[in-house]
């Protein structure tokens, strides 16, 4: 006789455990049959996936940025603030900005020198 395994004490869980804690994009796919041999397999089947269906994501790219792929995404965001600050009223973003860009360069130009 088989044994059911708990759906939290699976491998499978904690194989895909990164993905189901809401950082990916998930797709769940339930096999049910119309076997009477396996109606409760079946209906505890389709019990977890309306389960699933409910569970809510929020999935956004991991970036892992080299020091000059930074460096180019802080200049562009400064020559953005620039623009928007020529309207007067966005200087505390614009120095901020500004001194994320120089600590960038400064970090960048030391891990060269090593």
């Amino acid at each position: 006789t088989k044994t059911h395994i708990n759906f939290r004490d699976s491998k499978l869980t904690r194989i895909l455990q990164p993905s189901l804690s809401g950082n990916a994009r998930m797709a769940i796919v339930c096999c049910a049959t119309p076997s009477e041999l396996y109606l409760e397999e079946t209906r505890s089947t389709l019990a977890f996936a309306a389960r699933a269906k409910l569970v809510k994501t929020n999935a956004k790219v991991n970036e892992v940025l080299d020091d000059r792929s930074l460096i180019r995404r802080l200049q562009k965001e400064l020559a953005e603030a620039r623009r928007n600050a020529e309207g007067g009223n966005d200087w505390q973003q614009l120095q901020a900005l500004e001194q994320q860009a120089a600590t960038a360069g400064t970090a960048a130009k030391a891990a060269e020198e090593k």
